[in-house]
C-alpha cells in the first residue's frame, strides 16, 4: 500500500494480548520524525485538540494495514503481542 493513500483516513489500531483487546481509532498522517524518520501518526478521534497520538514506524506497519470491516474506519492495523513462555 502506498502511504499517501492513508493520509487523513480513519484507522483502527487494535492492540491484542491474551484475552484483552484495546482499539484506538484515529486519523492517519504521515510525518517525518527527527529521530525515527517516516512514521504513521494516528491522532486519537476522542481527542479533538489532537494532543494524543500514536507514532508507528512506517516500515513496521505499512504491510500490515488492511481495509477495515469491523471498527467503522477506512483501515485497520492489528498489533498482537508475542506469546509468553
Amino acid at each position: 500500500m502506498d502511504h499517501s493513500q492513508l493520509d487523513f483516513k480513519r484507522i483502527a489500531v487494535v492492540f491484542q494480548a491474551c484475552d484483552s483487546k484495546i482499539v484506538i481509532r484515529g486519523i492517519c498522517r504521515w510525518v517525518e520524525d527527527e529521530l525515527l524518520g517516516h512514521v504513521l501518526q494516528v491522532i486519537d478521534l476522542n481527542d479533538p485538540a489532537g494532543e494524543s497520538a500514536l507514532l508507528l514506524h512506517a516500515h513496521v506497519v505499512l504491510s500490515a494495514i488492511e481495509p477495515d470491516t469491523e471498527y467503522d474506519c477506512d483501515y485497520s492495523l492489528a498489533l498482537d503481542s508475542p506469546p509468553t513462555t
